[in-house]
This record gives structure tokens, sequence and C-alpha cells, in this order.
């Protein structure tokens, strides 16, 4: 956890054992040693991760270093040394490679942060958003996009989540313009694909032969549970009363197929990748992949976050994600 002053956080990295980070020219950063302290990793492993973000073209030398002088005790003699400090950029990027408890506590906690503010903050409480005016959650949300163009975060799964924040928080915007009067939402889209279990099934078992050669899944990935868990959430998906769907768009089809494969566990094992699959595959049947700019309606890492948030998310809070979910392909 941390805590914050102007000048300086506090991540507490285990009870009683605190690394304190300055804030300098609107970053933090922090020496090699601090980050091997930070993610309980020896210099040599560090010292590689940080090589190859650089050779990888991740990151730039040049912005995310600089050499601050830090006072250091030797002996009994107080000695002035000018050290190398990576900024938040390198931090974050580190901790999404390092291979370690520390590293994946770091990460639990990154996401977890975020994920609180999509599902605590401005993004999702519009009675929030109303009394403090609109005017000021716009300023707030393009702050955060421009904190995405500049690259501050590198991690994929924390970039994607902060665009999801964004994006979501926009949705907002649109809706309190809409009550006002002042803008018109596009018409929800009308399914012309019907997704059978079927063909869920046959789809997945191309996923699973796809990883299963490539050896980057267990045997267990997408093999279906005894229960029919996939199979009824199909049905749900494409349930009818008196003749008319019960989810009546694409939208709100494909945000609680993703949803239900992915808190139902119908499979033993990729759930999340299955979900992500047949979400991305009915979109693309349905004609709501790309917007008609050519652009991606959901890229990669917005598919990432949302899964992540969807599998980490409280039941309570199933009908916030729908509406994320639904938002954003509107």
């Amino acid at each position: 956890m941390t805590a914050q002053s102007k000048s300086l956080v506090i991540y507490e990295i285990a009870k009683g054992k605190k690394i304190s980070i300055p804030i300098i020219k609107d970053s933090v950063w922090l020496t090699q040693p601090q980050m091997c302290e930070l993610f309980s990793k020896d210099p040599r492993t560090i010292g590689e991760h940080i090589i190859n973000l650089y050779k990888e073209k991740e990151l730039l030398a040049r912005p995310t270093i600089r050499k601050f002088r830090i006072v250091q005790l030797e002996g009994k003699r107080r000695i002035v040394r000018t050290l190398d400090h990576y900024n938040l950029d390198v931090i974050i990027s580190v901790g999404y490679r390092v291979k370690s408890l520390r590293g994946t506590q770091f990460r639990i906690w990154a996401t977890k942060v975020l994920r609180d503010y999509i599902l605590k903050g401005y993004a999702v409480n519009k009675h929030r958003l109303i009394d403090t005016g609109i005017d000021e959650l716009e300023r707030a949300v393009n702050l955060i996009r421009q904190t995405l163009d500049s690259k501050v975060l590198t991690g994929s799964e924390a970039k994607g989540i902060l665009k999801v924040i964004t994006d979501y928080a926009h949705s907002w915007i649109l809706f309190h313009k809409y009550d006002e009067g002042h803008i018109d939402l596009r018409s929800i889209t009308k399914p012309s694909y019907i997704l059978t279990y079927e063909s869920a099934l046959g789809l997945i078992t191309q996923l699973a032969d796809n990883l299963h050669s490539n050896k980057v899944a267990t045997k267990f990935v997408g093999m279906e549970r005894d229960d029919h868990g996939l199979e009824r959430i199909i049905g749900s998906i494409n349930q009818t009363y008196s003749g008319v769907d019960l989810y009546t768009s694409v939208e709100e089809k494909a945000a609680h197929m993703l949803y239900f494969v992915i808190k139902d566990h119908p499979l033993i094992d990729g759930n999340k990748r299955s979900g992500s699959l047949l979400f991305i595959h009915y979109l693309a049947q349905n004609g709501l992949l790309f917007r008609d700019s050519g652009e991606r309606t959901i890229n990669d890492n917005t598919i990432v976050a949302l899964a992540l948030l969807i599998s980490q998310s409280h039941p309570n809070d199933k009908e916030i994600m729908i509406r994320l979910i639904t938002n954003l392909l509107t």
C-alpha cells in the first residue's frame, strides 16, 4: 500500500518494511538497488530486465533515467554520490516482468488500485458526477488520457485498464449530456448472427488445439465441466420471452456472454481466453468489431483489462461490469 505527500510515496513491501520513493518532476524514481529490494530480486535479474526493456524499445532511456545526488553513510563518513534513478515507467515495466512473490504482490496491488478506481470512483458514480459537475470530470478524464498518450504506463494490463477507465468515464459524460438534451446517442445494434452452442464449442476446441500445439496451455484448457454450463450460457444469450429477445442488442448479448463465461467457469481451465474469443467472434460476425474508421471497437489490451476486471469483480458488481462493457461498445 502507499501513502503520499508532496514529495514522497511510501510503499509497504512487507509488514513493517517500507520503501520511500521520491516524487521528482511529476514522477517517482528508484535506483536499481531499491528495485531489487522492492521485488526481492538480485541486481543481475533486475539489471537484465532493465536492459531488455530498453533493447526491445518498450521505453527510451533518455526520458526515463535521471542522475540524482544522494547522501550515503559509509562507516562514519557521509558520502555524496550521483546514481541513476529510473522513473515510474521503468518500475511498472520491471514489475510486470519479474517473477517473484514480491513481483506478484506488486501486480496485484497495481491492478487493485486501478480496479478500485473504476468501481468506486468517478467512473461509475453518476450521482457524484452530477453533484460535482461535468466539467470537473471531463478535465480529469482528459488528464488520464494525456497520461496514456505520454506512455507513463507501459505494462499492457495496467495501460489497458486505464484505457477502460477513461473510455467508461467518457460514456458517463455522454449519458449526462444526453439527459440534458445536449447529445444524441447512437442506436444499439440489432443481432444478425446467432451463436450456437455447437459453434461456440468448436471455436473453443480450435483455440485449445492451437494453445496445446504451441505448448502454452494445460491439458485442461477448453475442457467442459460436467454441468453443461457453456450450453446454458449460450442458451441464456439467445433466450426469448414472448418472441422477443431477452437481450435485444449485440452489445448486451456480447457483454453478458463475456461476463458469464469468465465468472461462471463452464470450463475446467481457460475461461478468460475462451470468453474473450467468443466475445470477439460474436462482435465480428455481427459487424461490430470495427468502427467505420477501420479502428477496432475494443483492442487487445482493453479485452485483457475487461477479462481481469470481470474475474476480480464481486458478484454484486455484475450490472456495473455489464454496463461498462455495453457502454464501451456503444
